[in-house]
Order: structure tokens, then sequence, then C-alpha cells
């Protein structure tokens, strides 16, 4: 039986795996144009990029959600989510 909660995190590690796999290939790319040897990313990988970091997010917000429901953590109240920002 699948636990909904492991399938969640599942699906959130996959999804930042493959965003990471894209930053590395980006920020390669980036270090050849700085060192005049490349001609920076194409324009496709780094929309594809911030969409796929934009997934692993969603994916993640899901897993974190589920673990309150279940009760399992707690998110902090406002006030200390505006802390953090400041």
């Amino acid at each position: 039986m699948n636990n909904p909660i492991d399938d969640a995190y599942d699906a959130w590690k996959e999804a930042d795996e493959e965003a990471r796999v894209l930053e590395r290939e980006v920020g390669e790319a980036w270090r050849l144009y700085d060192s005049g040897k490349g001609s920076g990313p194409a324009r496709e990988r780094l929309h594809e990029l911030a969409w796929r970091r934009h997934v692993a997010a969603e994916r993640l917000a899901h897993a974190i959600g589920l673990l309150h429901d279940a009760g399992l953590i707690q998110t902090p109240a406002r006030s200390q989510r505006l802390a953090y920002v400041s």
C-alpha cells in the first residue's frame, strides 16, 4: 500500500533532482560564456529550468501540506514566517 506522504516526497525529490541537473548544465554554459568559450545557455533551457524549479517548489509545498495535515509538522505562525523574510 502506498503512503501519499512518501509518494509526495518522492515526487518532490525527483522534480528537485531534474531541476538540479538543469541548474548544473545552465551554470556550466554560463561559465563557458564568461570565459569566452561559449554562447551561454539557450533561452529555452532557461525557461525549462524555471519551469522545473517551479514544479519542484509546488511538489515540496504539497508534501509539506500533507505532513502538516497529518499532524507530523507544524508550520510557523504567520508572524514568525514574516520575521524570516525581513
